[in-house]
């Protein structure tokens, strides 16, 4: 999904928006939908959808992920993908349940 796929650009919430419907996310469901995000317009365009979003740290410094509304913060994401699958082996959960 690009910038032509939709009217409006980051920090407004339709590349998101376009992604979750494509994918058959119905809108009472975005708050579980999770966003991937290095920049703040991304987290911007995030919250502004209504999803949770997950600040990467790259260029931007994690006050200014924060700030612009990143629920959590992350290195990189490896350290999100460590942390999931270990909260999945302690659930129980099978991969296809995340």
């Amino acid at each position: 999904l690009g910038y032509d796929d939709v009217a409006k650009p980051k920090p407004a919430p339709d590349m998101f928006i376009e992604c979750a419907r494509r994918n058959g996310v119905p809108a009472e469901q975005f708050s579980q939908v999770l966003v991937f995000e290095d920049s703040p317009t991304g987290i911007t365009a995030a919250v502004r959808a209504g999803m949770y979003p997950v600040g990467i740290i790259a260029k931007a410094p994690v006050d200014l992920l924060r700030l612009s509304g990143a629920r959590v913060v992350f290195s990189n994401l490896a350290d999100w993908l460590t942390i999931a699958a270990n909260s999945r082996r302690r659930s129980g959960l099978r991969q296809s349940q995340l």
